[in-house]
C-alpha cells in the first residue's frame, strides 16, 4: 500500500513519506486495534467503570509507599480509558497537597475511587459531545467494601476520620446524581491490572 503520483501545490516529499508511513502502519497492524463489531448486541451508551488501589505495594524509594491507583472505563465492552499511578488530587487533607502513604488499605481504596471520579468526569464530557449517551449515576465498580461505604455514605462509624470530608473530591464522589459505588469480587475488577504485578493464571 503506497501513495504514488506527482507532488501537488503545498505537498513536500516529506509529507508524502509521512502519509505512506501511516498507511503502511495501518495496513500492517490492522488486527491490533480496539473495535466494536457493527452487530455488537450491547446497546450504545452501555458503560462500565472500574477503580482499584494497592496498599504500599510499590517499595521503590522514590515512591515513599504511596498507593498505586488505576481507573478504567469500558464502552460497549471495549476499553476506552485507563490511567494508573499515584493520586494527583485525593489526599487526607488539602494541607498535604500530594499523594501520601496511609494507615489502611481502605483509605488507599478511597483515594483511588476519588481519583477515578476525577478521571471519569472529563470522559463523560467528551462522550456527550460525540453524541454518546452517558447514563447517570456512573456506577464505579470497586473490590473494597470500605471504599463503597465511604463513597455511598452508608457507614455509621468510620475509621477514616482523618480524611477531611469537606474536600471537593470527597463531595464529588459522594454526589449521588453523578456517582454510585458498587462492590465486586477482586477477580472481576479489571482495574486490578494497573495496580500490581499480575499472574498469568488470572489474565
Amino acid at each position: 500500500l503506497r501513495i504514488m503520483g506527482r507532488l501537488t501545490d503545498g505537498m513536500t516529499v516529506g509529507a508524502i513519506a509521512a502519509i505512506n508511513r501511516v498507511l503502511q502502519y495501518v495496513a500492517n497492524t490492522k488486527t491490533l486495534c480496539l473495535t466494536v463489531p457493527l452487530d455488537n448486541d450491547i446497546p450504545d451508551g452501555t458503560w462500565k467503570y472500574y477503580s482499584d488501589s494497592d496498599f504500599a505495594g510499590n517499595k521503590e524509594l522514590h515512591n515513599h509507599l504511596r498507593a498505586q491507583c488505576c481507573s478504567m472505563a469500558f464502552h460497549r465492552g471495549v476499553p476506552v480509558f485507563w490511567r494508573a499511578g499515584v493520586s494527583k488530587s485525593c489526599f487526607a487533607t488539602a494541607d498535604i497537597g500530594e499523594a501520601h502513604v496511609d494507615r489502611s488499605s481502605g483509605a488507599a481504596e478511597v483515594y483511588g475511587a476519588g481519583e477515578a471520579t476525577n478521571n471519569l468526569l472529563p470522559l463523560k464530557y467528551v462522550a456527550t459531545e460525540l453524541g454518546i449517551p452517558v447514563p447517570l449515576p456512573m456506577v464505579l465498580r470497586l473490590d473494597a467494601s470500605t471504599a463503597v461505604a465511604f463513597m455511598n455514605g452508608t457507614v455509621r462509624r468510620s475509621k477514616l476520620a482523618h480524611i477531611d470530608n469537606n474536600q471537593e473530591w470527597v463531595t464529588l464522589m459522594r454526589d449521588k446524581g453523578l456517582f454510585r459505588g458498587e462492590w465486586i469480587k477482586g477477580r472481576e475488577n479489571l482495574a486490578d491490572v494497573g495496580t500490581k504485578l499480575q499472574g498469568s493464571q488470572l489474565f
